[in-house]
């Protein structure tokens, strides 16, 4: 058996070998440190997404006139492109308007939409009078549904 330890050609194997364990242990740290930050900043897009469209919904509703609104009604929110205009529409046959993507606009088909589609609803829980102007209780949810 050949003896390295009493060789140039030996130690030099020996340091390159060494080297290279040293450089694949960093890059897999480096590899492992890139995975942990894309999911937490993944995780914290999901969160963040559904916070902005739920307060971003609560503030449309909070200004727009819902007094014509039944209790225990189910609406929807559309905005108008060409106005900019939120509206308001009941009915099973407008549950299409629930489907939205991250920057709040409708998803007109949600088969061959390739991002992130969610849905928002509203409900009116109950009115109330009993002060003078009426008043509505209002719920409302956004959850993210498909992630393409």
């Amino acid at each position: 058996m050949y003896n390295f330890s009493n060789s140039k050609k030996g130690e030099t194997l020996i340091s390159i070998i060494v080297g290279v364990v040293i450089l694949a242990i960093a890059i897999g740290g480096v590899a492992v440190i890139l995975f942990q930050n894309s999911a937490i900043e993944e995780d914290y897009d999901k969160n963040n997404t559904v916070a902005i469209l739920q307060s971003n919904a609560e503030n449309i509703v909070r200004k727009m006139d819902t007094s014509n609104l039944a209790e225990k009604d189910i609406f929807f929110l559309s905005k108008d492109p060409g106005t900019k205009m939120f509206q308001v529409f009941t009915g099973t046959m407008n549950e299409g308007y629930k489907y939205i993507n991250k920057n709040g606009d409708q998803i007109i088909n949600t088969g061959s939409y390739a991002g992130t589609i969610y849905a928002r609803i509203f409900s009116v829980e109950r009115g109330d009078n009993s002060f003078g102007k009426p008043r509505q209780v209002i719920k409302g949810g956004i959850k993210e549904l498909i992630r393409k």
